[in-house]
């Protein structure tokens, strides 16, 4: 990162990237963990822990009960080590610090480690530090008790207690608590979290807190972005913190009252009856965008625009207004220049109380069905306008290898080299980085290059040449795995037995130019006006994490930052009726329940919106849009490990660097405990085997293919080179109880394989979800066709939202039984399969299909140019019986 100054920039002039991610909250660590939590619909309600407080001293069902607390459920983070000397804490000082000052600065560190540019490592004389937090933090509660001896000490005499009595009394009273002392004070303050990572992170930059109750998250970003905009700063740590959660703050919550009697949140379900208390703490670290591009930052995604507003004269200090949350919302509208018809996905405050829930949604569907105000309709700089806006540039001629990653329409998102991965140290970086660890910046490159890779390895699927090709028959037929027609004359694709493959011999392999990439819309035909019924997603993750209050808009920031990231459409859970408004068909929302792949539309990039109002009418609504870059080759909850080598030591030797980098990954302080260190070593693996993925050879002597869950990781990469020693060097099969298999055998040329594409089997609701939601190659090619087909979008047609009014499920059920989608699908399917197969080496000799399979066999055989086999696939209109099966 440069120290040396930015002019300011005009306001719009230019949006922040996400470059970094750090976070704390319930259920997994780190930033991988809460993504798991998140997407895999996990609830991390739980009982109050022992170590927090006594429930059952506190606890009466009555809420009305005096000095009581009406329930005792609540997230809560699991005991995280921390390391004092580490950050220059003495350890006699701990208990004079509160723990979310401490913990805050742990989440600080992973964010700016996770951006490429750790606090010991980088210039952050101009990094600032602005974070959502409420005022004093609970030790200002401990200590004040500790204070309480001259009422305790009148109420014991009182009670008729001598003098004598009464004075050891108090004093085993205040033993209870942490005496007061120097650093006490400081200790206990809101804003020392944010002093307090400035100061043992050494940055430079200003350092402020921000109280907006629970929209202090958010409210810190906005300040973020700003302080980005002004110039002032050129890197921002921001989010928000929070770990309040003692018998005072359940009591503040159980008074107003809001909790749950329930003991759940149910955001936007009838059955919600109020929120309950969460705790998180969630940090991203943020960079002008061109700065970001410049410097070849990994992305997350970029934040377009932060919208504000006040509820003005309301009914009640802590009652919302949907009238000053749709202010905010159209504010953040305006200042991007989008229409809501754009937004695919907005992560509300959804606390799940009844009257919060309602007013937000009014808001919320008043603003999305009444269409863009006239001013929203002329896009700011960086924004992107109406739907169908001409495309900025042409289509691609030829699609180059997978890892290239183009510009977006308006993510600005650079584009990356062909033959590296889309995020890539800087220059000084690449010079002191070794060999197998090229995509990590150098610990003394500043904030050039950070993050892990992401594309996929070196391989492109076969565009054809420019002559005609045969439409498909109607039976089944066979295409040519050679070269394609000739670029002067058209040749018609054969019609009878699969021929040899090309003299290329290469198969269809990872993906589609970047032209055709996901959220990339200048390529696309232009789809047109969205069809009535709902198109946007609207969850909230308390229903998982509770209420983490000052921390809450971070933690739905991150969410939705990693929704757009991995191209996902997070769930929402424990809703099963969905308020009324949304129950109707042409409300613009529905509530996602389960993961669904998130495809892009054909006229604008991945978008989302996250909400976030707190107490006094604080109102906030940032909108987010995905950054273009491609997210990870596969994301499982099992390890898929791929190794190769040119003899038996050599594969060893790449399992064990693997297993030793992972190791050196787990932060000191995780080590400890058990279940993060295995947490944190699970993570790591991911990180550094994709450097790895794009070495694999499916033709070397020595090949091996590990799969295993997760949690497993540590124990499987620790075991099994010696495992390997013993046995692999010596026979060709063996197995172990514990599952693992090998088996090692010369099996001379492998025979060659035929691709048969079907096109006879019966679509239905659901098909590729999974390999959709977990492999990228997978889903590219599905994204591509969705972005290419006018009605229904695909999302909703292959993959309906559980909780979608029925009339529409049924009609989308129709459409997906007519043979017109099954044209349009179901080669699709079968590209995008053959997609997977090919990252993972296993190549066809020759192709066939039958029906619609045939267009899928012509692509895959270079015969048919993918981009206009879906062109001419999206054309077909609905309701067609079958397309024409000879060309004109």
């Amino acid at each position: 990162m440069s120290s040396s100054p930015t002019s300011a920039l005009p306001p719009g002039g230019d949006s922040a990237a996400v470059i970094g991610l750090g976070c704390l909250f319930p259920g997994r660590p780190g930033v991988a963990g809460f993504w798991s939590v998140v997407k895999n619909g996990l609830d991390t309600m739980s009982g109050i822990p022992s170590d927090r407080f006594n429930a059952a001293d506190w606890y009466d069902p009555d809420p009305k009960a005096r000095d009581r607390i009406y329930v005792k459920r609540g997230a809560f983070l699991a005991r995280v080590p921390f390391e004092p000397l580490r950050y220059g804490i003495s350890p006699r000082d701990m208990e004079s610090i509160d723990s979310t000052q401490l913990l805050g600065l742990l989440a600080a560190d992973q964010a700016l480690a996770d951006a490429g540019c750790p606090s010991d490592k980088a210039d952050h004389s101009r990094t600032a530090v602005i974070l959502g937090v409420t005022g004093a933090l609970k030790m200002t509660v401990t200590l004040g008790q500790r204070l309480a001896h001259p009422q305790l000490r009148k109420a014991l005499a009182g009670a008729g207690v001598d003098r004598e009595t009464a004075q050891e009394v108090i004093e085993r009273f205040a033993e209870q608590f942490a005496p007061w002392r120097e650093l006490s004070f400081p200790g206990l303050l809101g804003n020392v979290t944010a002093g307090r990572i400035a100061s043992r992170l050494n940055l430079g930059g200003a350092n402020m807190a921000v109280d907006a109750a629970c929209a202090s998250s958010l409210a810190a970003v906005s300040q973020a972005v700003l302080e980005l905009k002004s110039g002032r700063a050129d890197l921002v740590v921001s989010g928000g913190v929070d770990t309040f959660n003692d018998p005072f703050m359940f009591c503040c919550f159980s008074k107003t009252p809001a909790l749950s009697r329930s003991g759940e949140v149910r955001s936007f379900d009838e059955a919600g009856d109020g929120t309950m208390l969460g705790e998180g703490l969630g940090v991203v670290v943020l960079k002008r965008l061109e700065d970001a591009k410049r410097d070849g930052n990994r992305v997350y995604a970029v934040i377009r625009a932060v919208g504000a507003s006040s509820d003005g004269r309301g009914t009640a200090i802590f009652a919302p207004s949907s009238q000053g949350q749709r202010r905010a919302i159209e504010a953040a509208y305006r200042e991007a220049g989008w229409t809501p018809d754009t937004v695919e996905l907005v992560e509300a405050h959804g606390t799940g109380t009844a009257v919060g829930d309602a007013a937000e949604l009014d808001a919320l569907s008043g603003f999305f069905a009444s269409g863009p105000a006239p001013e929203l309709s002329a896009p700011a700089s960086g924004g992107q306008g109406a739907r169908g806006a001409t495309p900025a540039t042409p289509p691609a001629e030829a699609p180059p290898p997978a890892e290239a990653v183009s510009e977006t329409a308006s993510s600005d998102a650079s584009a990356k080299p062909a033959d590296k991965p889309a995020s890539k140290p800087s220059p000084k970086a690449r010079g002191k980085a070794k060999a197998k660890a090229d995509a990590a910046p150098s610990p003394d490159s500043g904030c050039g290059a950070g993050g892990q890779p992401s594309g996929s390895p070196a391989s492109s699927l076969a565009s054809g040449a420019s002559g005609d090709a045969a439409a498909p028959s109607s039976g089944a037929s066979a295409a040519s795995g050679g070269a394609g027609p000739s670029a002067s004359g058209g040749a018609s694709a054969p019609d009878s037995a699969a021929s040899e493959a090309g003299a290329s011999g290469e198969p269809l392999a990872a993906g589609p130019s970047p032209a055709e990439r996901p959220g990339q819309a200048p390529s696309r035909p232009q789809s047109p006006e969205r069809p009535s019924g709902p198109w946007c997603a609207l969850g909230s993750v308390k229903s998982q994490i509770g209420h983490t209050k000052a921390a809450a808009g971070a933690a739905g920031l991150i969410k939705v930052v990693l929704a757009l990231h991995h191209k996902v459409l997070p769930p929402t859970i424990k809703v099963k009726n969905p308020l009324p408004p949304l129950r109707e068909e042409d409300c613009p929302f529905y509530v996602n329940t389960e993961a669904r792949p998130w495809f892009a539309s054909g006229s604008h990039p991945r978008r989302a919106g996250v909400s976030a109002f707190g107490f006094g009418g604080s109102n906030f609504h940032c909108l987010l849009e995905e950054a273009g870059e491609i997210k990870i080759p596969f994301e499982t909850g099992v390890h898929l490990l791929p190794f190769s080598g040119d003899s038996m030591p050599e594969l060893i030797q790449g399992i064990q660097d693997l297993a030793e980098e992972a190791w050196l990954s787990v932060p000191s302080e995780s080590l400890e405990n058990e279940r993060h260190a295995a947490d944190y070593f699970s993570q790591a693996v991911d990180y550094h085997l994709r450097p790895r993925l794009h070495s694999f050879r499916g033709d070397a002597p020595e090949r091996i293919f590990l799969a295993f869950p997760a949690e497993r990781a540590r124990d499987y990469l620790s075991s099994l080179p010696e495992i390997l020693k013993e046995h692999g060097l010596k026979t060709e099969i063996f197995s172990l109880p514990d599952g693992l298999f090998f088996g090692r055998k010369d099996t001379g040329p492998a025979p060659a394989l035929v691709y048969f594409a079907p096109g006879a089997f019966k679509l239905s609701a659901g098909t590729g979800r999974d390999l959709a939601l977990n492999f990228s190659h997978f889903q590219m090619i599905l994204d591509l066709f969705a972005g290419s087909r006018a009605g229904t979008p695909l999302g909703q047609l292959l993959y309906p939202p559980d909780l979608a009014p029925a009339a529409l499920k049924e009609r989308w059920s129709h459409e997906l039984a007519d043979p017109a989608a099954g044209y349009f699908i179901k080669p699709a399917l079968a590209i995008a399969l053959y997609e997977l197969y090919s990252f993972f080496g296993v190549k066809a000799a020759r192709t066939s299909g039958q029906g619609p399979g045939l267009v899928a066999a012509l692509v895959i055989s270079g015969w048919l140019p993918l981009k206009e086999a879906v062109r001419a696939l999206g054309e077909i209109p609905p309701g067609t019986r079958k397309p024409s099966a000879r060309p004109s």
